[in-house]
C-alpha cells in the first residue's frame, strides 16, 4: 500500500464526523456530515483513495438505514429539490449533488444526481459499480426510493417543507413532519413551522407527542425547544410534549441543555404547573450527576413555583448518587431568604438524610443564625441534633439553639 493512498485513506476517516445510533421502529438509522463517503469501515484503501474522483465537492450529510436487510442510504451537498410527487428530482441548485442508493441481496445500486452548467443535471447510474443506461427500469426503481429518502434525509429538506408550507400551510407541514425518521430533517421541519404566523399549540405539540425521535442534531436540539417553549409560553401541553422528546435524548449532555432551556423560559414566569414541574424533575434525572444537581440547583434559584419548587428540588436532590451533590441543593435551600416554614422545615428534613455528620452540623448551626425562627422550625432542629454521632457536636448545637430561644 503507497504512502500517498494510506493518507488520503486516513483523511477520509479525519473528515468523518462521529456519527449517531439510534432505533426507529425496526430500522438502524446512522446519520452524520461527512466529506468522503464509502465502505462505513473504509478497509479498501484503493476504494478510499478514489473516493473524491465520485463527487465534485465535498458532501455535507449523510444518512443510511436498513429495514428488512435492505440498507440505503442518501447524501448530498447543496440546494436539492425534489418533485411534489416525492418520486423524482426536480431541479438541483448550483453545484449541487444529491447522492442515493440501496443494498439489496447482496447487489449494490446507486444513482448520483450532478448540477450541470447546462439545467438538466447530469445522472450517473450504476448497479455493483458498474455503471448502467438510466432507462426507464432505472427511474422506477429510484421513484420508488424517494420516498423513503425524504422520511431519513436531510438533503432536500429545507425545499420539500418550504414546498409543503407553500401548498397547505402549517397542517400540511405536521402531516410531514409526522412522517419523518430521522432527527436532523425534523430540526429543519420545525424551523420553516415556527415562521408561520399563527400557529395552533394543540396541533404542533400532537405532532410532538407522536415523534419517536430526537429533534435535532445532538448539540443543537436546545435551539428548537427553547423556540417552541418561547412560542407557546402558556401551554402545558407543549412543554410536556417537549419534556417526553427530551426524554428521548440520547446524550446526557442534550438532555441537560434542552431541560435547561425549557427552564429558562419558565423562569420568566409564563407557566407555573406543578404536574408539569414534577415532570421536569424526572427527565433531569436521565442527566449526569453533576449536571442533574446543576438543574436543580437552578429551580431552587428560579423558582417558577416558589417554596413549592424548592421543596421538589429538595426531595429530587435525595436521589442525586452523590452526597456532596446533595449536600449543595440542601445548603443553597438553607441559605435562601426569606423562606417559609414550610422549606426551612423540608431542610432540616433533608439535613437529618445527609451522610457526612460533620456537614449536618455546620448546616444546623448556619440554619440557627437566621432571624425571627419560628417555635416549629426550631423544634425540628433540636430533633436533627439528637441525631448528631458525636455527643460534642451534638452539645454544640443544643447549646445554640437554646442561646437562641432564650433570645428570642
Amino acid at each position: 500500500m503507497t504512502t500517498y493512498r494510506f493518507v488520503i485513506a486516513l483523511f477520509c476517516l479525519l473528515a468523518a464526523s462521529c456519527t449517531l445510533e439510534v432505533k426507529n421502529g425496526e430500522t438502524d438509522v446512522e446519520w452524520g456530515s461527512v466529506s468522503c463517503l464509502e465502505d462505513e469501515d473504509l478497509d479498501d484503501f484503493d476504494e478510499a483513495a478514489t473516493c473524491f474522483d465520485r463527487f465534485p465537492r465535498p458532501l455535507d450529510t449523510y444518512v443510511s438505514w436498513e429495514h428488512g436487510g435492505v440498507k440505503r442510504w442518501a447524501s448530498g451537498t447543496g440546494t436539492v429539490t425534489f418533485g411534489a410527487d416525492d418520486r423524482s428530482v426536480q431541479s438541483l441548485g448550483p453545484g449541487a449533488v444529491l447522492w442515493v442508493g440501496e443494498e439489496r441481496d447482496g447487489v449494490m445500486r446507486e444513482v448520483r444526481f450532478l448540477a450541470s452548467e447546462f439545467g438538466q443535471p447530469r445522472v450517473i447510474h450504476e448497479v455493483s459499480r458498474v455503471e448502467r443506461e438510466w432507462d426507464a427500469d432505472a427511474r422506477a426503481w429510484f421513484a420508488g426510493l424517494v420516498p423513503d429518502v425524504v422520511r431519513h434525509a436531510e438533503v432536500g429538506a429545507r425545499q420539500r417543507a418550504a414546498r409543503l408550507l407553500r401548498e397547505g400551510g402549517a397542517e400540511k407541514l405536521l402531516v410531514g413532519f409526522r412522517e419523518l425518521a430521522t432527527a436532523p430533517p425534523r430540526a429543519i421541519y420545525l424551523d420553516a413551522l415556527l415562521s408561520v404566523d399563527e400557529l395552533d399549540a394543540d396541533q404542533v405539540a400532537a405532532a410532538l407527542e407522536a415523534c419517536d425521535g430526537e429533534l435535532g442534531r445532538s448539540g443543537m436540539q436546545h435551539t428548537i425547544y427553547r423556540r417552541l417553549a418561547e412560542r407557546f409560553p402558556d401551554s402545558a401541553r407543549m412543554h410536556a410534549a417537549l419534556m417526553d422528546c427530551s426524554e428521548r435524548t440520547m446524550l446526557s449532555q442534550d438532555r441537560f441543555d434542552a431541560q435547561r432551556a425549557l427552564l429558562g423560559v419558565w423562569r420568566k414566569g409564563a407557566l407555573q404547573d406543578a404536574a408539569l414541574e414534577q415532570r421536569w424533575i424526572a427527565a433531569c434525572a436521565g442527566c449526569e450527576p453533576k449536571a442533574w444537581t446543576d438543574l436543580l440547583l437552578e429551580l431552587v434559584a428560579c423558582a417558577p413555583g416558589g417554596d413549592r419548587s424548592r421543596i421538589a428540588a429538595l426531595h429530587a436532590a435525595r436521589d442525586v448518587p452523590s452526597s456532596v451533590l446533595r449536600s449543595s441543593v440542601v445548603e443553597r435551600c438553607a441559605k435562601l431568604t426569606p423562606a417559609s416554614d414550610e422549606l426551612l422545615l423540608a431542610v432540616v428534613e433533608e439535613i437529618v438524610d445527609l451522610e457526612s455528620s460533620a456537614r449536618r452540623e455546620a448546616l444546623l448551626l448556619e440554619l440557627l443564625e437566621r432571624e425571627k425562627l419560628t417555635a416549629p422550625v426550631l423544634d425540628a432542629t433540636g430533633d436533627a441534633a439528637k441525631g448528631l454521632e458525636s455527643p460534642a457536636a451534638e452539645r454544640r448545637v443544643l447549646s445554640r439553639l437554646s442561646d437562641v430561644r432564650a433570645a428570642s
